[in-house]
């Protein structure tokens, strides 16, 4: 839940709700196989998705679209979260946790 808006995971998308009223107004796209984990930043200006397919996505939460997404070759990624008053993003894996400073755009294992 962020303000206006509730997010529920459905297979491979996310539904957007209107909170107020509990009508969904759009279903946001791009994961082949089922969403693992989902986060919201406190901005509410953007979000991250991780799922079966491999694939780390960044979502624009203002148009509701993806803005980036990237493929991982490794084990599937079964969670994820804000780390560090959300300057980081922790992404677990089966057997490794990677922690990416996402608005650097670098990798720290």
């Amino acid at each position: 839940v962020h303000k206006k808006f509730l997010y529920a995971i459905s297979g491979n998308d996310i539904e957007v709700f209107k909170l107020k009223t509990f009508t969904r107004i759009t279903t946001m796209t791009g994961h082949k196989n089922p969403i693992n984990a989902f986060v919201i930043h406190s901005s509410g200006k953007l979000a991250f998705s991780v799922s079966r397919d491999n694939y780390l996505m960044m979502w624009n939460m203002i148009k509701h679209k993806c803005a980036f997404r990237y493929k991982f070759n490794s084990l599937e990624m079964l969670s994820l979260n804000f780390f560090n008053n959300e300057k980081y993003l922790v992404i677990g894996f089966v057997n490794k946790v990677i922690v990416i400073d996402y608005l650097k755009n670098s990798e720290d294992y």
